[in-house]
């Protein structure tokens, strides 16, 4: 009977309160207004009447805070005609009173309140409060922690999401909170869009850290995060998970291609004089791609000053030559893409002495091709000079293969596309029809004199069928009955 007496006085003053308030407004009314969902409607009538001085706004909103109503406080705030100036006064009097909380419980009401506030005011009036609330956040956490100490002073504090809100002062907090595992994902994107070079360094150690807890896997993302740092040091860390044979073989053939992948970042380019020592060690290795991969970007980094030593780095120990690469398009295209678009001068010295007395066998064919590449005819005389030799090259370019059928190959497709030149000039022979065999003289490294010229003709009749047909106008469509 005296719980029912008690709800109905209750009732009365709230109606009363509502309908009779046409004075200054008390603190009793917004007390009872923050209790009950009819009065919520009645502090978000308040906020928008321009009678109502702002300092009561303010309060009647930090009552709301308070009583852990605060997405009542984010939805009466969005849709008020005031909310510029009522959301300026209400950071002020929240900051006062997160300042002289006693606890950690009505902090966390009022940071929750801030936080809607901050998406508010101007964005030169955030930085107080992000960086208050920052400093409790992470207040005496340190590297010494261990993840659960951590855990529990967050998980009391902040959400991972607030976390992100915190603009610059939130940061190095979160590289500690990747460090330990939490959030990962959105701690490394909060970190990145920071724009603070110093901060992702952090981050980098962060992942450092992580992967050397307990249980803890390197998965593809997280290499992924690592290759956007794009700085030295997470290149070598890259680098570094690949040589470590104590981790699983795939994660390490993923570390390596986003690193090389990473080469072709204009940041990046900065480092190519520490890069080309790291790509000269992975040219070592035992994976024939991977060594494909790293000369072509030690060629391209190194330029001119490092040419020599990349193409020395071609060691003939069968790598190069294992089924996953077919190595006459290898040959061909490294060529092509990276030996000879050097100066001259840069290239032909070494490449015209390997093509005719090299000892290893890898760089000896390699040079072959690449002046065949040339289609310069001042090199016949090397070609005819090296026609005898019958080192074999079978695990290299094909079946039966020796340094002198290459050099054949060479002195036939130089002989025919010097031929086909004068067809040319002589109008004897169109233009666009010299060119495309011309690359097919190019193509073929295996075969010579009229094998050559049969395999040429019969690719060169397959292309001139395939370029016909696509020219050819569609059918017409069959009538209808």
């Amino acid at each position: 009977m005296v719980a029912r007496i008690t709800l109905l006085a209750l009732l009365t003053a709230l109606v009363v309160s509502l309908s009779g308030c046409k004075g200054e407004i008390t603190d009793e009314d917004i007390d009872l207004w923050a209790n009950s969902t009819v009065g919520w409607e009645k502090i978000s009538e308040v906020v928008d009447d321009p009678a109502v001085p702002t300092a009561t706004k303010v309060k009647a909103l930090q009552r709301l805070v308070t009583n852990g109503n605060v997405s009542k406080v984010a939805d009466i705030l969005f849709r008020s005609k005031s909310k510029d100036e009522v959301a300026a006064g209400l950071k002020t009097s929240l900051m006062e009173g997160f300042a002289k909380a006693k606890d950690d419980e009505e902090k966390y009401l009022m940071k929750d309140g801030l936080m809607v506030v901050a998406e508010l005011v101007k964005p030169e009036e955030r930085g107080s409060l992000q960086k208050m609330l920052a400093a409790w956040a992470f207040q005496g956490l340190t590297e010494a922690d261990d993840s659960e100490k951590v855990r529990k002073q967050i998980e009391h504090r902040v959400t991972l999401d607030q976390v992100t809100q915190l603009g610059p002062y939130g940061v190095e907090g979160a590289a500690l909170l990747l460090s330990r595992g939490f959030g990962v994902d959105k701690m490394f994107k909060y970190i990145k869009d920071s724009k603070q070079p110093e901060v992702l360094e952090k981050a980098l150690d962060a992942f450092k850290k992580l992967h050397k807890t307990p249980n803890i896997q390197i998965s593809p993302s997280h290499l992924q995060m690592i290759s956007e740092i794009a700085t030295m040091s997470a290149i070598e860390y890259l680098f570094d998970i690949y040589y470590n044979e104590g981790i699983e073989e795939t994660v390490r053939e993923d570390a390596l291609a986003l690193a090389i992948n990473m080469f072709d970042k204009p940041e990046v380019q900065a480092y190519k004089d520490k890069l080309v020592p790291i790509l000269k060690r992975v040219m070592q290795q035992k994976h024939p791609e991977n060594r494909r991969l790293a000369g072509h970007y030690a060629m391209k980094l190194g330029g001119a000053v490092e040419f020599k030593v990349v193409f020395d780095s071609f060691v003939d120990d069968k790598v190069m030559n294992d089924d996953a690469i077919d190595m006459q398009p290898f040959f061909r295209d490294f060529c092509l893409d990276d030996i000879l678009t050097l100066p001259k001068e840069v290239w032909e010295p070494t490449v015209r002495e390997y093509a005719q007395k090299s000892q290893n066998r890898f760089l000896r064919a390699f040079s072959l091709v690449c002046l065949k590449m040339t289609t310069d005819p001042t090199y016949l005389d090397i070609f005819r000079a090296a026609t005898p030799d019958k080192t074999e090259i079978a695990d290299l370019i094909g079946p039966g293969m020796t340094i002198g059928r290459l050099a054949s190959n060479a002195l036939t497709s130089q002989d025919r596309i010097n031929k086909i030149r004068a067809d040319i000039v002589a109008g004897t022979l169109p233009k666009a029809d010299g060119e495309l065999k011309s690359s097919l003289y190019l193509q073929n490294l295996e075969f010579a004199d009229s094998y050559l010229d049969e395999f040429v003709q019969i690719k060169f009749a397959a292309e001139k069928k395939k370029a016909s047909e696509a020219a050819a106008p569609a059918p017409a469509p069959a009538p209808a009955n």
